[in-house]
């Protein structure tokens, strides 16, 4: 009895509990899965991350609209048109992503702010547009 409680004391125990605190983070990963999927529950980063996206899309979506239409000699798009243009495209984007809706006037000031934001930081992003409109 006393060699049975020595190997549990001494193997079996250590063994088991660092087997189990090995698969603690891969629980906790499948339990926010699950609830993120059963709840609809999303973290903010990453929602965050998609709506970032969706913005650059709209932008980038404009700007190709414009070298296209300049490109095709047709009337000039206003910077209005551009904006509209922009924000069209992130509403159908946010959509059929099934992200939270935003009103109109809070994307007007998103893209705003990203476009000036890309401007500043990282032009060649808006000159990587007209390169890709070019290509196709």
């Amino acid at each position: 009895m006393e060699i049975t409680m020595m190997v549990l004391s001494e193997l079996v125990i250590p063994t088991l509990a660092a087997v189990l605190l090995a698969l603690v983070p891969f629980a906790v990963r499948r339990t926010f899965a699950y609830f993120e999927k059963r709840f609809g529950i999303e973290l903010d980063e990453k929602r965050e991350y998609q709506l970032q996206e969706v913005l650059e899309g709209g932008i980038l979506y404009a700007e190709q609209l414009a070298y296209k239409k300049a490109k095709a000699q047709e009337e000039k798009l206003s910077s209005d048109s551009k904006l509209s243009a922009a924000v069209d495209w992130a509403i159908s984007e946010i959509k059929r992503r099934e992200l939270d809706e935003l009103g109109r006037e809070r994307l007007v000031e998103l893209i705003e702010t990203k476009l000036r934001k890309l401007s500043a930081e990282e032009p060649e992003k808006l000159g990587g547009a007209v390169s890709q409109a070019e290509k196709e």
